[in-house]
C-alpha cells in the first residue's frame, strides 16, 4: 500500500501485542494516514503475562517520537491520535 501512495484517513491498529511488533504496525500505518487522519491503536493497556513485552511501551514511544505531529484525542485502553502534520 505504500508503494501504491495509499492513503486513509481513519487506521485502526490491532495485531500483535509485542512491543516492537505493535511498534512496527505504528510506523508503517503513520505512513498511510492523511493529515488530519486518525489512528486508533488497540491493547493500550494489555498485560498480557506480566513480562512487559506490551502495546504500552511502543505506543509511549511513539507518541513522545512523534510528539510535534501527533494531537492526542484519547488515551485509555484503546488511543486515539490525530496527525497533524
Amino acid at each position: 500500500m505504500i508503494k501504491e501512495e495509499k492513503r486513509f484517513d481513519f487506521i485502526y491498529v490491532d495485531g500483535s501485542h509485542k512491543c516492537n511488533d505493535c511498534y512496527s504496525d505504528m510506523l508503517l500505518s503513520w505512513q498511510l494516514l492523511n493529515k488530519g487522519g486518525i489512528m486508533a491503536i488497540d491493547d493500550y493497556l494489555w498485560v498480557g503475562n506480566g513480562d512487559g513485552d506490551t502495546p504500552l511501551k511502543a505506543v509511549n514511544h511513539f507518541l513522545e517520537r512523534y510528539k510535534k505531529d501527533v494531537k492526542l484525542l484519547h488515551k485509555g485502553y484503546r488511543v486515539f491520535i490525530e496527525k497533524t502534520r
